[in-house]
């Protein structure tokens, strides 16, 4: 009966050890694939001395490639220049850290913005193919994350 009742004890608390480690291993992965999947939006306004820029982005991060969608104005000498592109990327982690580089870059024809005013405000690598960035991505939560870069303020992105 000892016997038994012993065999039953280590029969259940390998049950409940495996199903602790399963657990954990599901959440560990759900968590890594949400952090490397994911789509989010943000709104960004730079201003350089005679210049303006208000734009809404929406990054789509799949996995180790990625793009983001760029729409709104640019405001140089008061004239209004309207930005409507898609820069895609290639993209590994280090930590919080995203090293990108540009793969592609589309400009749609309503975009009317002169290229040279464009660089003077945004960083090169969402302009022109094969540029490199750094971006620090920090999770704020469960549905937003703080982009930082040497380029540009940081910005809040919320998941869409």
């Amino acid at each position: 009966m000892i016997k038994k009742t012993f065999f039953l004890f280590i029969y259940a608390s390998a049950i409940a050890i495996t199903c602790i480690m399963l657990g954990k291993w599901l959440f560990t992965g759900v968590g890594y694939w949400r952090d490397a999947h994911f789509s989010c939006d943000t709104t960004l306004i730079v201003k350089k001395e005679d210049s303006a820029i208000s734009l809404v982005m929406t990054y789509f991060l799949i996995g180790d490639n990625g793009f983001v969608v760029i729409k709104g104005q640019l405001e140089k000498e008061k004239r209004q220049y309207n930005v409507s592109r898609k820069t895609y990327f290639i993209m590994h982690k280090t930590g919080h850290l995203l090293h990108v580089k540009s793969t592609l870059t589309v400009k749609t024809p309503a975009d009317d913005a002169l290229m040279p005013d464009l660089k003077d405000i945004l960083p090169v690598f969402y302009l022109e193919k094969d540029m490199r960035m750094e971006i620090a991505v920090d999770r704020q939560g469960w549905n937003g994350y703080l982009f930082s870069t040497g380029y540009v303020p940081s910005f809040y992105c919320k998941r869409t």
